[in-house]
């Protein structure tokens, strides 16, 4: 591995293995190039730099803008306008995360919900299984939503930004022009609103799959590489791949864990349901195989398990239904993956393989 410092000197490292652990390797966001310079454009990171009181718009409806919502709600009144396209849905925190001793008895564990989705979708019938999920776990700021970035919202939280916003524009933001009267909101599907001169646009656009990374096997053909990328997941957050696949890798297991790797940039582009159920279904896979390979400490040790907001006896409840109904899982989610692998061609495929 060729290194190389600040000032162009370079260090040759030789080492047995070698982990790349980018993950989603976001970039940072920008303002957005708008035409017209009658309004401000602006990042989060910058927004304390803007007018306090002038009418904000936040581009984007995921949980970067929610709480972008939720500060410009604390600050000086104005006016409030989120562009949403078809509406983001959140996990429900009082459901997923009770607080005190009600997570004895309330709440539904992170396994157990995702045992319970994941079962209900069998690779071609995205938008049933999904408006499911949305229902029974999901509290959507605005109204209906149509996707999901997994992010996480109480239902304070929405009741909170439902009072502070005074609408949500279901539509894509195309530009702010120059109009006849003014500048003017200019949408993906036609429509123009007039905007007031000094109005400031807030980008919240995603920009956890925005772009593509480069296409590398999640094992090297000579064992020695491991990345953990989207391009060869083994599960949708890159901070439980690596936590996993590390453990693996070190432990000479990673081929014998038959741990399918799945092209979530590729799978983003068949739209953000699939991409969502898909990478569900892909990850109870993996999670179950995983139960199978690795140590009990390790897998109680990941302080990445949101079930460890749980009792104990929750949890290995919660444990034992996998174990109880593995077989039956694990033909379930396999066979979803291979419908969506055949509908679309996204690479799917046993790690190392």
């Amino acid at each position: 591995m060729v290194c190389r410092d600040p000032d162009g000197a370079e260090r040759v490292i030789e080492a047995r293995r070698l982990i790349g652990a980018a993950g989603f390797d976001v970039p940072r966001l920008t303002p957005l190039a708008l035409s017209s310079r009658q309004v401000v454009s602006v990042t989060p990171e910058t927004l304390a730099t803007a007018d306090p009181t002038a009418p904000a718009y936040v581009i984007g409806g995921g949980k970067t803008g929610m709480d972008t919502v939720q500060r410009l709600i604390g600050l000086s009144p104005r006016r409030i306008t989120v562009v949403n396209g078809g509406g983001t849905a959140f996990l429900n925190r009082n459901r997923l995360f009770p607080e005190g001793p009600a997570r004895w008895w309330r709440g539904t564990l992170q396994l157990r919900a995702l045992a319970d989705v994941a079962m209900r979708f069998d690779g071609g019938n995205a938008e049933a299984a999904f408006d499911y999920f949305r229902r029974v776990y999901t509290v959507a700021p605005g109204g209906r939503a149509d996707r999901f970035m997994l992010g996480i919202l109480s239902e304070e939280e929405k009741v909170t930004i439902d009072a502070g916003v005074d609408e949500f524009v279901r539509d894509h933001l195309k530009d702010v022009a120059d109009g006849r009267d003014g500048p003017e909101l200019v949408l993906r599907g036609g429509a123009r609103h007039p905007v007031a001169p000094g109005s400031v646009f807030v980008n919240c656009t995603g920009h956890l799959l925005r772009h593509h990374r480069p296409d590398v096997p999640c094992l090297s053909p000579g064992g020695a590489i491991l990345t953990v990328s989207p391009r060869a997941a083994v599960h949708f957050l890159s901070t439980a791949s690596a936590y996993f696949l590390a453990h693996l890798f070190f432990l000479d297991r990673l081929q014998a864990a038959r741990l399918y790797e799945l092209d979530l940039d590729s799978l983003s582009d068949e739209g953000n349901q699939l991409w969502y159920l898909t990478a569900l279904a892909h990850t109870f896979h993996n999670t179950i195989r995983l139960m199978d390979v690795l140590p009990f400490r390790v897998l109680d040790r990941c302080g990445l398990d949101l079930d460890r907001w749980y009792p104990l006896p929750r949890r290995v409840a919660a444990f034992a239904n996998i174990r109880l109904n593995r077989r039956r899982y694990l033909a379930h989610s396999a066979a979803a993956l291979q419908r969506v692998v055949a509908a679309t061609g996204v690479r799917c495929g046993v790690v190392g393989e």
